[in-house]
């Protein structure tokens, strides 16, 4: 199983919960995607709050996320999702 969620600390606390309980992987969801959404994904108005919450799957994520103090919401990279799940589909086929 996948697994994606917002880049806010809500996203993070439930994603962990999702990773352990249902064995999920990361999907667009590491520090490396949160950054490249950073730079290319215009932000709502919803800034990070001083709290922080650690990524079991990705060590940097949090660190990330807290240094640039940007949240980013799924629906943000859904395109990105969209077109992954395309590409998947395509290639089965």
């Amino acid at each position: 199983m996948l697994y994606h969620g917002d880049f806010d600390w809500a996203g993070i606390h439930i994603a962990n919960n999702v990773m352990k309980l249902c064995d999920a992987r990361s999907w667009r969801f590491g520090a490396e995607d949160y950054i490249q959404a950073v730079r290319t994904i215009a932000p709502k108005e919803r800034d990070l709050e001083d709290v922080h919450v650690a990524a079991s799957w990705d060590t940097a994520l949090g660190e990330s996320m807290r240094s640039n103090g940007i949240a980013i919401a799924e629906e943000a990279i859904a395109s990105q999702l969209v077109n992954d799940l395309q590409y998947s589909r395509s290639k089965a086929f």
